[in-house]
């Protein structure tokens, strides 16, 4: 499974964008994650970009932007590759 989220704007309206982008369809199956190690660093990344946006000034414009790739060769969660960009 692949996914990313990109948004560009003031902190709060990339906040508010990132976080719809991470709910579809990202959240549920059968569009979404099915795999609960998917889900959890999907939520692991998304908590921690809201955490880095919260430290700069409101009005500043911010382009984030965060992607990866999980697969099951070798079972559920088996390997996961995340990059996550801020500026």
């Amino acid at each position: 499974m692949s996914w990313s989220v990109r948004a560009t704007g003031k902190v709060v309206e990339v906040q508010a964008e990132i976080e719809k982008q991470f709910k579809l369809p990202l959240a549920d199956a059968p569009q979404g994650l099915i795999d609960e190690a998917e889900k959890q660093t999907v939520y692991l990344v998304s908590r921690l970009i809201d955490q880095c946006l919260r430290t700069f000034d409101p009005a500043h414009l911010v382009t984030v932007s965060a992607h990866g790739h999980m697969g099951s060769s070798g079972g559920p969660g088996a390997y996961q590759r995340v990059t996550v960009e801020i500026s």
